[in-house]
């Protein structure tokens, strides 16, 4: 695993991902605030209240909060009361910040984008596609983010760009339906192996008698 090198790098682990664009960028719909959205790859980091890495989250934008010089001279203390109360903080509480949406009710959440491909491993650090069917919106996953200051003409926010996202395991997809299948769990077809068709044909033909 990576060395943390500064107070904004964030590893979190075992985190379900929502609304994960990693293989293709998502684009918004323009709105009077961003009439020319563009194009961004995103997740949604979602944990529980007892997850292990909560805390560390909260205390890591506490730290570049704290360490950030914010314009007027204002504390952190200020700055922090301000941005939860227009929900301008990167960590969200679900039940709040998108009250109605099962996947994060009674959860947290970190929001984290990118605007360039950020990196896409498995298990064994082998990087993945999109074809390879992992990760996606449902499924367990590592990741880093980077945490930072935004005190610009656009306003102050506590952001995070996602950096690397790693596949732990399949859990049920949020976009409908059961994870994909693994190639593993496919027999071999006789035209391509000398041997008998797997036993679930069998099973199958019982199933329609």
């Amino acid at each position: 695993m990576n060395t943390v090198v500064d107070i904004g790098t964030l590893y979190l682990s075992e985190v379900r991902l929502s609304y994960f664009y990693g293989f293709e960028p998502f684009l918004g719909k323009p709105s009077p605030q961003i009439p020319n959205p563009k194009p961004v790859y995103k997740a949604s980091l979602i944990m529980g209240p007892d997850h292990p890495d909560l805390k560390k989250a909260a205390a890591t934008i506490d730290a570049v909060g704290s360490a950030h010089q914010w314009k007027g001279g204002l504390t952190w203390a200020q700055v922090k009361a301000q941005l939860k109360a227009q929900d301008k903080i990167c960590l969200h509480k679900g039940d709040v910040s998108a009250p109605g949406d099962p996947a994060v009710a009674g959860m947290f959440y970190l929001s984290a984008t990118n605007s360039k491909p950020f990196t896409i491993v498995d298990g064994d650090r082998t990087p993945l596609k999109a074809s390879d069917g992992r990760p996606y919106s449902g499924s367990i996953a590592n990741a880093f983010a980077k945490i930072w200051a935004q005190d610009n003409t656009f306003g102050r926010r506590i952001n995070a760009t996602l950096t690397g996202i790693q596949h732990v395991r399949h859990a049920p997809s949020f976009g409908g339906g059961p994870p994909p299948a693994s190639p593993e769990e496919f027999g071999i077809i006789a035209a391509f192996a000398d041997e008998a068709a797997p036993s679930g044909v069998e099973a199958f033909d019982d199933l329609l008698g």
